[in-house]
This record gives C-alpha cells, sequence and structure tokens, in this order.
C-alpha cells in the first residue's frame, strides 16, 4: 500500500511537474494548497511569469493539486489512475496553453519532459536497490 500511495504521489508530481523529483518524498504529504503555491513558484523562476499571471496559474495549479488529491487514496486500480492522471494533465495543459505565452508554454513542456526522465531514473534506481 506504501508503494501504491508513492507510485500515487510521484505520478501527481510528474504531472505537476515543477518540484524536483527528490522531492517526491517531502511533498506526497502537502496539502493541495502548499503542493499548488510550490508549483507555481517553480514556474515563476523557470517562465519568468509576472502579475496576475502567476495569480491565473496558482489557480490552474491548485485547481488540478485538488482534482488529484482524491486519487492518492482511491482504491482505484494503477491502470485507471494512470488514465484519470493522464487525462487531467491533458485538461491542465491546455489551461496553461490559454495563458501562458508561446515561449514559456514550450519551456513548460519541456519541464515537463526533463522531469518524465529524471522520475522514471528514480523510479528504476529505487526498484533495482529494494
Amino acid at each position: 500500500m506504501k508503494s501504491i500511495k508513492f507510485l500515487i504521489s510521484a505520478i501527481c508530481l510528474f504531472f505537476m511537474f515543477q518540484v524536483q523529483a527528490q522531492s517526491v518524498e517531502k511533498l506526497k504529504d502537502k496539502t493541495p494548497e502548499e503542493r499548488a503555491k510550490i508549483q507555481t513558484e517553480k514556474m515563476v523562476e523557470k517562465l519568468a511569469i509576472e502579475g496576475d499571471l502567476e495569480m491565473q496559474v496558482y489557480a490552474i495549479n491548485l485547481k488540478y493539486a485538488e482534482a488529484i488529491e482524491p486519487l492518492k487514496d482511491s482504491e482505484d486500480s494503477k491502470v485507471s489512475k494512470f488514465q484519470k492522471l493522464k487525462s487531467l494533465s491533458e485538461d491542465k495543459n491546455a489551461e496553461m496553453e490559454k495563458v501562458l505565452t508561446e515561449d514559456q508554454f514550450m519551456a513548460y513542456l519541456k519541464m515537463q519532459e526533463d522531469m518524465t526522465k529524471e522520475l522514471k531514473q528514480n523510479f528504476r534506481a529505487r526498484r533495482s536497490s529494494n
């Protein structure tokens, strides 16, 4: 059960991407509000987000952090959870694309790609050490 919660936390963070992969353990017990704040701060830093846009990005991050929260303790299968998370990620990306500039959105997608690679490497390393 603990590994399932870790997996869900990792997937949640993957889709919310802005945090470093090493922070998965630290963030799994954070509230949606705390996670949204951390994610927004990371995006402000990496994507040069300012002013009203920062509030819009925070609102989107919070919306999806709250949507993901029930999946952490869900009894659904891993496949079902993954499908729901993927759908939420696609919806979030569509919302981010509407508020970010083209350059910011491309950088956002690059951050997601980098996070995916890092999470996969960490997951493999964790599995091989068990």
